[in-house]
């Protein structure tokens, strides 16, 4: 795959956005690769303010194909089957995340938990990233390692998806298996158009209000209850063959409360 470069507009010091609170817009290509050379090429947009981060993923998987190699398939999204935003309240610690659980449920949910922890390893190596010093971090993370590339020339604590807690923005994010990935594109600060973050918090009121873990519970149970009626639809005919799924391609395949990937009946 060929490298994506990054285009800066940006007018920010160290000090500048921690004394305002004017928006920081950052962009992001996500690439989602389950099988190499099959991949979903989508777009995140970052927005932060000094107690408020919304990240959105617009899932319009046929964009940016010049930056995809010529051997590459690009997968175009279902549409209505793909929605995600999440609002990180940093005052109070709490992460929202508005969806479409399109696996098991097909609803909408506003599913809520405490800002995950990230516990994060540094490593002593650096690199320039359009013109900005980056350092290099790794965190295991629900099932996943991530290695990523971070600036404190641009000293806020975020980037893409739920990424936080190190002291810069993160402009790139790699997990170790190569099936999800983030390079930031551009970033403009300060952002000037308005975003009205009260219309995210009233899809919050809107959709089906659940706990991280209790949507999990439910996620399962349903997949694990579909499994089980289709065992019991076949009886014995299918003798020797194996009823089950698993969760390790999942973006979070294990959580603080569920350790196990694979169920078999």
């Amino acid at each position: 795959m060929k490298k994506i470069i990054m285009l800066i507009i940006i007018g920010l010091t160290n000090n500048s956005y921690s004394q305002n609170n004017k928006i920081l817009k950052v962009e992001y290509n996500e690439i989602v690769s389950y099988i190499p050379s099959i991949i979903n090429n989508d777009k995140g947009l970052l927005y932060v303010s000094n107690e408020e981060s919304y990240y959105k993923t617009i899932y319009d998987n046929t964009q940016n194909t010049d930056k995809i190699d010529n051997e590459s398939i690009v997968v175009p999204a279902i549409e209505g089957e793909y929605f995600s935003e999440i609002f990180i309240d940093t005052k109070n610690h709490q992460l929202f995340e508005n969806i479409f659980e399109r696996i098991a449920l097909k609803k909408y949910f506003s599913v809520y938990e405490k800002t995950p922890e990230m516990n994060w390893k540094y490593i002593n190596e650096e690199k320039t990233i359009s013109n900005f010093k980056c350092k290099k971090a790794k965190t295991l993370f629900r099932g996943r390692t991530y290695v990523v590339w971070y600036t404190e020339e641009i000293p806020i604590s975020t980037g893409p998806w739920k990424f936080y807690g190190l002291p810069g923005l993160i402009l790139s994010v790699e997990d170790s298996e190569g099936i999800f990935k983030w390079y930031a594109t551009k970033i403009i600060y300060p952002f000037k158009e308005k975003i009205n973050f009260e219309e995210v918090k009233k899809r919050m009121k809107k959709y089906n209000k659940i706990s991280f873990i209790d949507l999990d519970t439910k996620i399962i149970k349903s997949i694990k209850t579909k499994f089980e009626t289709l065992k019991a639809r076949e009886g014995g005919r299918s003798r020797g063959v194996i009823f089950g799924f698993s969760t390790s391609q999942w973006k979070e395949p294990t959580n603080e409360y569920r350790k196990k990937t694979k169920y078999s009946f």
